[in-house]
């Protein structure tokens, strides 16, 4: 989630909504307070899942942790469709995202490496804090993020995700390309029905996969030709109760299946919405949208010194110690690794494309 602050062309500016400007922390380049509110709610879901299973592990596996994967799936296809529009060469993209998601996984690898922190949470029997004992195959299946290709630990539990996101930016610029020239959402939306035809079929209700989390992206994909095509009709307070709405729909579906059907409503429905108006709430949003990925990461050590470390305190004494160390952990992870890595990757992708200059996108065929 970048902060952009370069100028966007008047292909991204979004319609019917005189009011977007250039200061977001979603990366769209935009001032979209409504995704700024998704993506923290994504990341609360998420957070909210994984204290529920620490407080109560015969509960955990809910799916409204797992729902929360999947708006960020939604999401992320959306504001890296609006990057590719900023800056579209593929070798550029590359080069920034691998500086944008390794820096902060390869550190949290290793500090939980070295410090033997129970932060793997998987296991059929429902215990919650587990130290993975990791070989050192699975510690550079890790740090490369290709674990989900092999069998084995999850050293830390939320990085199931990352190897899934960052296949999906291998094929996510030949998608981009190719909706340049075909800017047709039933395009899109034959593509999400044979992918979901396919993983239906070869695929169990409970496994992720890339093939599996195809039909999450590509319903980013359908908001990001919305925003382009369709005018904003819709009150920006009736995106807090549709949002509301769906998240019901999605935290009770129960499987990755099922989910794919209330994200495939958010990304039609996205850009039917006004932008909410500044307040607390988007502020709110703005805030734990920029640091989400630190959020993301750490929680798990956030919850390990809340609830194991003082599990022998009272709830105030856990909760405050989870509250205030997950607020230090992000912080420092956004300031001191996320943001450095963000610029030494703009530094390499400039490096890169003086030396190895690549043809650009062409502007989106007329509807």
């Amino acid at each position: 989630m970048d902060i952009a602050k370069a100028k966007v062309s008047h292909s991204s500016t979004v319609p019917g909504d005189a009011a977007a400007t250039q200061h977001t922390a979603t990366g769209a380049g935009k001032d979209l307070p409504n995704l700024d509110v998704l993506r923290s709610v994504a990341v609360g879901l998420v957070l909210v899942g994984h204290i529920n299973g620490a407080l109560s592990p015969r509960h955990y596996g809910t799916f409204h942790g797992a729902f929360g994967v999947g708006l960020f799936f939604v999401h992320t296809a959306l504001v890296l469709m609006w990057s590719l529009e900023r800056r579209p060469q593929v070798l550029d993209f590359y080069v920034r995202r691998v500086a944008r998601i390794y820096p902060l996984a390869i550190v949290v690898v290793l500090i939980a490496v070295a410090t033997h922190a129970k932060v793997n949470a998987f296991r059929d029997d429902g215990s919650f804090f587990l130290y993975s004992a990791p070989t050192v195959k699975q510690t550079l299946s890790h740090l490369m993020l290709v674990q989900n290709l092999f069998s084995g630990n999850f050293i830390v539990y939320p990085m199931w995700s990352l190897p899934i996101e960052m296949q999906m930016y291998v094929v996510l610029p030949v998608l981009f390309f190719f909706l340049r020239k075909n800017m047709a959402l039933w395009t899109l939306l034959l593509f999400w029905a044979l992918g979901a035809e396919f993983a239906h079929k070869a695929f169990g209700p409970q496994e992720i996969n890339l093939a599996v989390a195809a039909p999450y992206f590509l319903s980013g994909l359908m908001a990001y030709v919305g925003f382009l095509q369709r005018k904003a009709v819709l009150p920006g307070w009736s995106f807090v109760v549709a949002l509301g709405a769906l998240l019901w729909a999605g935290g009770h579906a129960g499987d990755w299946q099922r989910g794919w059907w209330a994200c495939l409503a958010l990304g039609l429905g996205l850009p039917l919405f006004r932008q909410l108006q500044r307040g607390p709430l988007t502020r709110a949003g703005w805030t734990i949208a920029r640091y989400s990925y630190g959020i993301y990461m750490t929680h798990p050590f956030a919850i390990l010194l809340g609830f194991y470390v003082c599990r022998d305190f009272g709830r105030p004494v856990q909760f405050a110690m989870l509250v205030g160390s997950l607020v230090t952990f992000s912080l420092a992870a956004y300031h001191l690794i996320e943001v450095p890595g963000r610029r030494l990757g703009a530094k390499a992708a400039a490096a890169l494309a003086r030396r190895f200059p690549m043809p650009v996108a062409a502007e989106p065929a007329p509807r």
